[in-house]
């Protein structure tokens, strides 16, 4: 698995709620239903991503800043701000970005209760 989709797993668990989830290399599924399973989250398609991101982001009063510096070639930096923290995550991978910063925001908010 990669680390994008082992993100992608921990954002729809636990910052979207959702149980009984898999990837397959380019999507999440909720299986529902054993036989057919429904799939809810390209994990590489950057708008796909943007939408959850901005779902989840919106129902926990959290903002996101997305910056590309020249010093650090290659490399994005998220940060996501919430009421109780900010997170700052930098990966070569905007959408592995985005959804790490989204899972340690919400990591801390778990822990604050």
């Amino acid at each position: 698995m990669t680390p994008l989709a082992h993100i992608a797993l921990d954002f729809c668990r636990e910052c979207l709620g959702w149980e009984d989830v898999r990837e397959d290399g380019i999507g999440i599924y909720v299986y529902c239903h054993p036989e057919r399973p429904n799939k809810l989250l390209s994990f590489t398609d950057l708008n796909a991503v943007m939408d959850a991101v901005r779902g989840w982001c919106d129902e926990n009063d959290t903002a996101v800043e997305i910056g590309y510096y020249g010093y650090i070639p290659g490399e994005w930096e998220v940060q996501a701000a919430t009421p109780i923290s900010l997170e700052t995550i930098q990966s070569g991978d905007l959408c592995q970005a985005l959804l790490a910063a989204c899972v340690e925001a919400r990591r801390k908010l778990k822990a604050a209760g």
